[in-house]
């Protein structure tokens, strides 16, 4: 069989491959979820925070790190079910924080919901969290994933309280069974040390680019 004869072959059969895939007349829409955005938005590149624990003689950094996962960054289309996806894959780094170095996150938009997930590891009392939120829905669902039973998600009562640090007044922070406090356009803001749980630490500073504020 000569060269020509297998180059029309293999353009035959490429162009039934491509007969046969679903011709998207248009991508769905995905929307920013305002539940999520308000406390999460901030966890993008650039961002870093600085803590220090109660009797400051340690300080900690959390920064966004996507050195690995660039590639799952942002918009993607995919035709197979003509469905679109937005995604941040990343590394949050900590000393403190998390039991490992740094743990990959996962936040997420399609056309249903908007969420973000933060691993922990092996903590007592959860190994990760995860947070929903429906499209077109101003409302948080919490969820998180025991040690005992992985994958398992458990709703959480979503506690919203008031927390003073250095004299700066959060309101409306989440509070994550005692362990994690989120303020709206800031982040995590104060947070139990993973490695000695009678150890909290507190937001010092933070550093945002200008397009995640």
């Amino acid at each position: 069989m000569n060269n020509k004869i297998k180059f029309l072959i293999y353009a035959v059969i490429a162009l039934a491959f491509y007969a046969c895939m679903p011709k998207c007349e248009e991508y769905p829409s995905y929307y920013f979820s305002p539940a999520i955005e308000e406390y999460f938005h901030c966890y993008d590149k650039g961002s870093s925070w600085i803590y220090v624990n109660q009797n400051g003689t340690i300080t900690d950094s959390l920064y966004f790190d996507c050195s690995v996962y660039c590639d799952l960054y942002g918009e993607r289309k995919i035709p197979d079910d003509c469905s679109i996806i937005y995604t941040r894959y990343f590394h949050l780094n900590s000393r403190y924080l998390l039991e490992q170095k740094d743990r990959t996150c996962h936040y997420t938009v399609n056309p249903d919901y908007t969420s973000f997930e933060l691993p922990f590891g092996n903590n007592e009392d959860f190994a990760a969290v995860h947070f929903i939120s429906a499209s077109y829905v101003d409302t948080l669902n919490i969820f998180f994933e025991s040690k005992e039973t992985e994958h398992v998600k458990v709703k959480l009562n979503k506690t919203l309280v008031s927390v003073s640090i250095n004299g700066e007044q959060y309101d409306s922070v989440l509070n994550i069974k005692n362990k994690l406090w989120f303020a709206k356009k800031v982040g995590l803001i104060k947070y139990v040390s993973a490695y000695n749980s009678k150890d909290t630490f507190y937001l010092k500073n933070y550093y945002f680019k200008e397009e995640n504020l």
